[in-house]
């Protein structure tokens, strides 16, 4: 498989996870923050949206663009994700899905970008990670976006998936 039918699959898998909407316990609707959102980024270029209009807790996930054509979920990027658990564990989620669910969801590579400096090669570079971003599915985290006190977290849940690069 190539990383654009992996990617493809999470991307479903993530929206059917994330609907904008679900019936509230009495009646009408609540409305639901995304679980993820996916951003297409030239992994040699360090050219990330501007995160500063983020929602409280929300996940930005950068995508090579190889493998997503369009963001995914932006229009939800200011939505508060505080009721959602923790952006660790939510990556940790998406990362190490259950097998056994009924989401053929690929195995991907998940990175750190510790500074909107950093492009995703460098990242790559940096943890020793030669891979090839159209054969290999990659997430790339902004850490920058994630709160200090669930950075490290989320960076031992990126590099828990390492083993899928070699």
């Amino acid at each position: 498989m190539t990383a654009a039918t992996d990617i493809a699959k999470l991307v479903a898998w993530i929206a059917a996870s994330s609907p904008a909407k679900r019936p509230a316990p009495m009646h009408g609707y609540v409305q639901v923050p995304p679980y993820a959102c996916l951003w297409p980024i030239d992994p040699a270029v360090a050219a990330y949206p501007d995160w500063s209009g983020l929602g409280e807790r929300q996940l930005p996930l950068c995508v090579p663009t190889a493998a997503l054509a369009a963001p995914v979920m932006d229009q939800r990027l200011g939505w508060s994700c505080a009721a959602l658990p923790a952006v660790s564990e939510r990556l940790h989620h998406i990362m190490h899905h259950v097998p056994e669910s009924r989401w053929d969801v690929p195995t991907c590579l998940a990175v750190g970008i510790t500074s909107p400096a950093t492009t995703i090669n460098a990242a790559l570079a940096a943890e020793g990670l030669a891979v090839d971003l159209t054969e290999t599915a990659l997430l790339a985290v902004p850490l920058y976006t994630v709160t200090a006190s669930d950075r490290a977290r989320t960076l031992e849940v990126c590099r828990s998936t390492y083993a899928v690069a070699v």
